[in-house]
């Protein structure tokens, strides 16, 4: 989780190649994914689960600016993950590697969600 939320190079860490192991993550989380909306079973799973790592999330945010509130660290959290998800969704339909271009706007929206001090 530290890693996620480190924004060095976090573009081409996390979202530059497919692999084996990027790939079944991309698929294994399309899936649940899809399942979570047809059973309620695993959609309380897939709650529970985001849950525990937003809990985590806010932690190590809290440590690294110690002046925002519980809530303004969801807030972030629910950015990087919305913005996660939605690479993660157009990944076979994004030109890699990313354009100078492309890599400066996830940078600058990097900068607003996870600043360099609060």
């Amino acid at each position: 989780m530290a890693s996620f939320l480190d924004k060095k190079d976090w573009l081409n860490r996390h979202f530059s190649e497919e692999n084996q192991e990027t790939h079944n993550m991309r698929v294994m989380h399309a899936e649940i994914q899809a399942e979570a909306t047809r059973n309620p079973v695993i959609a309380e799973i897939y709650v529970e689960s985001h849950n525990r790592l937003q809990n985590r999330a806010v932690g190590i945010l809290q440590s690294r600016y110690p002046t925002i509130t519980k809530s303004e660290a969801i807030a972030r959290i629910e950015m990087l993950v919305t913005l996660t998800e939605g690479l993660l969704v157009r990944w076979d339909f994004q030109t890699r590697p990313f354009n100078e271009e492309m890599q400066q706007i996830y940078r600058q929206t990097l900068d607003i969600i996870l600043p360099d001090n609060i």
